[in-house]
């Protein structure tokens, strides 16, 4: 499953670059877990609302603990999601 966490000022007049997404791969099973994702090249090219985030952006950044509190908080209280908490 792939999750997009959207961070910063999502107001009307705040500018893209007030704005972040990051993509997040998580995996289920034994080897569980998640991991970061990058945009493609084309993606990039097409996004005018916000930041995308690779992994490199995110990666030791102060902003990391940020996005994984927000990635857990998703996970363990999004009811559509009761299925991988099981």
């Amino acid at each position: 499953m792939h999750i997009t966490i959207d961070t910063g000022d999502w107001g009307e007049d705040a500018p893209q670059s007030h704005r972040w997404a990051t993509r997040i791969a998580v995996h289920q099973g034994d080897d569980g877990g998640c991991s970061l994702m990058d945009w493609s090249a084309e993606e990039q090219k097409e996004i005018s609302m916000f930041t995308p985030l690779n992994r490199d952006d995110v990666l030791n950044s102060d902003y990391a603990p940020q996005l994984w509190a927000c990635v857990d908080a998703v996970l363990m209280n999004e009811s559509r999601l009761e299925h991988i908490r099981q």
